[in-house]
């Protein structure tokens, strides 16, 4: 199932005299519940790609400073090389301009999940609404 406010929309149940049919609404319930979960568990995914790659960020980063460290020490230098001065920066851009696309990716989920909540509180609102006469 699609979760977007149009698609939310263009539900429609089937009735039987003044009642709708119980087994659509509960199957359309039970495919809402299916997305929602779907979305918590993707969201849960992304979360753990930030963290892994937030980690291999840091090790790389320790990596790069302990090669400087070590070449320099060859040299008889004490402070890190250019190059990998140059290098650790492409690197942490790198790592930055990530984080920030997946933090975009993070915020429109939040935004879908909440706009999926809204919409699906504002569909079972409505069908409060409804008597049971209404429904039947």
């Amino acid at each position: 199932m699609e979760l977007s406010k149009k698609a939310l929309e263009e539900v429609a149940f089937h009735s039987r005299g003044r009642w709708y049919r119980g087994d659509e609404v509960d199957a359309f319930l039970e495919e809402l519940m299916v997305s929602v979960d779907q979305a918590e568990r993707e969201q849960a995914e992304l979360r753990q790609e930030v963290k892994n790659l937030k980690s291999q960020t840091a090790k790389l980063k320790e990596t790069l400073q302990s090669r400087e460290e070590e070449y320099g020490s060859l040299r008889g230098d004490k402070h890190p090389l250019t190059r990998g001065e140059r290098i650790c920066r492409e690197l942490e851009q790198e790592r930055d301009e990530l984080i920030a696309e997946i933090k975009q990716l993070r915020r429109f989920r939040e935004e879908f999940r909440e706009a999926v909540r809204d919409d699906a509180k504002e569909l079972l609102n409505r069908l409060e609404q409804f008597s049971s006469d209404q429904l039947l």
